[in-house]
């Protein structure tokens, strides 16, 4: 009998929320939310990422002492529990994304301004930091004082590594040699963005095209690789309507997993748009929708396609939406609490 799927949800430990670290939580067929309750104590595990090399489950320790300090957890996926087998620092200050391959883990730290690579092994140990790169610059909003590394994605299935850079108004490219990092200068090391868009995440379609969320500007930007092997911003789409007034960040974006539509989350204004991925890789806007909670943080869409999950940080709770497969519209399913939830990734 078909029961849906279960997925971990990431939370912040500190404030009222009063969570405790790790979630587990199932959505059925019908798109209903049921509470698996507390997996792993772990100090705000804000962001979680798969193993790409057996059942674990790597978590960032986002610490907000004075020195800022973060970690990265891994945890062997048992029926019952997550269980702790190794952590490491995460070579910088404030962790917000882990990316995986393999036995590699790349991890971004957002106020340290670099990135990190490390491995881990069969056990579930991680190694210390085998190389880390520092960003350099800064932009002209207040928010960008200096470098703030938000996101990590593979170019495919090459070895290059496009790291999304909030502080700089850059996506830079880096190709990972020898478990070790280094700028990719043969083609192009950055692609500049807009002043003040604050790229937070972004999504690569099968077809070459990279979907870049803006935090600051509120924009997507569609990136295309061009015939001299560099990339560059053939269109910008907003996520803003007229009537959002209020001051909002946007915070996360997903390609359904047939690649037709897009969705992107958008903090303050409490949305989440839906586009239509065109023939020629461009955006069309579908629909905006309002959501039941406050600060979309995160969002996933289940294995089977049919649903997305969103979390909503402080109105401490999901929703899940059907999706409709031939339109990608949305419609609203389910709402349950979670403490102060700011990411979620399905166990499949």
């Amino acid at each position: 009998m078909y029961k849906g799927f279960e997925f971990y949800v990431g939370t912040y430990t500190e404030g009222e929320s009063k969570s405790e670290g790790i979630y587990k939580y199932r959505i059925d067929a019908e798109g209903q939310l049921d509470s698996m309750g507390l997996w792993a104590a772990t100090p705000n595990p804000s962001f979680l990422s798969l193993a790409g090399n057996g059942p674990f489950l790597l978590a960032v320790n986002e610490m907000a002492n004075a020195e800022g300090q973060g970690t990265v957890t891994a945890f062997r996926i048992t029926d019952s529990s997550l269980v702790a087998t190794s952590s490491v620092r995460s070579g910088g200050a404030h962790p917000c994304y882990i990316q995986t391959r393999g036995t590699l883990v790349l991890v971004a730290n957002y106020t340290g301004g670099n990135i990190m690579a490390a491995r881990l092994d069969e056990k579930g140990v991680l190694t210390e930091a085998l190389s880390t790169v520092d960003f350099e610059g800064s932009g002209t909003h207040e928010r960008q004082e200096s470098p703030h590394a938000h996101s990590i994605q593979f170019l495919g299935a090459t070895d290059t590594i496009l790291t999304a850079d909030l502080g700089t108004d850059k996506i830079w490219l880096h190709k990972l040699e020898d478990q070790k990092l280094e700028p990719l200068f043969d083609s192009q090391s950055y692609i500049s963005l807009n002043s003040e868009s604050g790229p937070r995440h972004l999504d690569r379609h099968s077809n070459g095209q990279i979907y870049v969320l803006n935090e600051l500007s509120n924009t997507i930007n569609v990136l295309q690789e061009a015939s001299s092997g560099r990339f560059e911003i053939t269109s910008s789409h907003e996520l803003l309507r007229e009537t959002d007034t209020v001051n909002s960040l946007s915070a996360d974006i997903h390609l359904s997993r047939d690649e037709r539509f897009l969705y992107a989350s958008t903090r303050g204004a409490n949305t989440i748009t839906a586009f239509e991925v065109k023939n020629d890789g461009d955006l069309f806007k579908i629909a905006t929708y309002d959501l039941p909670g406050d600060w979309p943080r995160n969002f996933a869409i289940t294995p089977d396609n049919n649903f997305i999950v969103v979390a909503h940080q402080n109105s401490n709770d999901l929703v899940s939406y059907r999706r409709d497969t031939n339109t990608g519209e949305l419609t609203l399913v389910d709402q349950i609490h979670a403490p102060a939830p700011v990411c979620i990734r399905f166990s499949e």
